[in-house]
């Protein structure tokens, strides 16, 4: 009986490993596909806690091609149509025909670079560690990326779609920036 029962542990720990190697590999045929895409679309509520212990809550849609992201804010009404653009030439805020350049904000999470530092972790970011979590009934993989010594960012991808739900970027123990997203798309 012992003889029986060892063969049939490790087969059930080897067909348990290949299970596990199925969504990663399917996580990292999507992310591939993230970095080939001309377009990404997405539109996300955004809550930013400010050191300050103000909240600050907003819509964003984010328009991200190979040469440019560009952030708009579409609420609340009092900040209604202010972008953020990072290109080649840095980051600047943009409200109708006035431009006012910030230089470069890829360290620290804020209202504005949250959803493109969310798309560059999703499409070439480093990988702390990785777990899945159900939700209802729906399952969930979550990733967790390194942004600095300080932050990380926790994305959790619908296990059919590999769409992002939200995110959580944290910023010395807390959590600096959640991001709710409401859409996201690719092509």
């Amino acid at each position: 009986m012992r003889r029986i029962l060892i063969p049939a542990l490790m087969i059930t720990l080897l067909l348990s490993g290949c299970g596990g190697a199925a969504p990663e590999r399917r996580l990292e045929e999507a992310r591939a596909a993230l970095r080939e895409a001309g377009e990404i679309r997405v539109t996300a509520d955004v809550t930013a806690n400010l050191e300050n212990d103000e909240v600050f809550a907003c819509t964003q849609e984010c328009t991200a091609t190979p040469e440019q992201m560009r952030v708009t804010i579409t609420a609340p009404e009092s900040v209604a149509g202010v972008s953020a653009v990072t290109d080649a030439q840095g980051t600047r805020l943009e409200y109708g025909d006035m431009s006012l350049g910030i230089g470069r904000s890829e360290d620290a999470p804020a209202p504005v670079t949250a959803l493109p530092m969310l798309l560059r972790a999703l499409q070439s970011g480093s990988t702390l560690r990785s777990w899945t979590e159900w939700e209802r009934e729906r399952t969930l993989f979550v990733r967790e990326y390194y942004v600095t010594d300080e932050c990380s960012l926790s994305v959790w991808l619908d296990g059919t779609t590999l769409s992002p739900s939200h995110a959580e970027f944290v910023q010395d123990g807390r959590v600096a920036v959640r991001c709710e997203i409401r859409d996201f798309s690719y092509e």
